[in-house]
């Protein structure tokens, strides 16, 4: 039963491999020595190592929004990105954001909200109305 079913199954999985593989694959990663830019090399190696692309880089960035804006503006093939930037990317009206698609969740992230101990912010609810940087 086994060896039908692999050959019932052989002629739609051959049809699942990409036959036209891009030459270059550009991954936007993060900083030195940080968790993104790390990701992009392992991910940019792998698919290198796979055949996925002939030649594949990680490219240095300053992180989720600087790897949205190289994605959206065709200079990089993939992008690693907190989730909430590309939301807020998109929810602005951004007509360039349209085409966003998240590709797979990499790890849990957690959110850390840092202030200035002398800005009287207790709370989160004495954030609304200020300016917040996300990113």
């Amino acid at each position: 039963m086994a060896a039908g079913l692999s050959g019932l199954l052989l002629p739609a999985l051959s049809a699942c491999t990409p036959t036209d593989r891009p030459g270059a694959v550009t991954v936007a990663g993060g900083e030195p020595g940080g968790f993104y830019l790390e990701f992009a090399e392992l991910l940019a190696a792998s698919l290198q190592r796979h055949g996925v692309a002939g030649q594949a880089t990680a490219l240095t960035t300053g992180g989720s929004l600087d790897n949205l804006e190289y994605l959206l503006t065709g200079k990089a093939t993939f992008a690693v990105a907190l989730a909430d930037s590309a939301a807020q990317r998109t929810a602005v009206g951004d007509a360039t954001a349209v085409g966003l698609s998240a590709v797979g969740k990499v790890y849990e992230n957690y959110v850390h909200c840092v202030i200035r101990q002398d800005s009287g912010i207790r709370d989160l609810g004495a954030l609304a109305g200020r300016t917040v940087a996300v990113g």
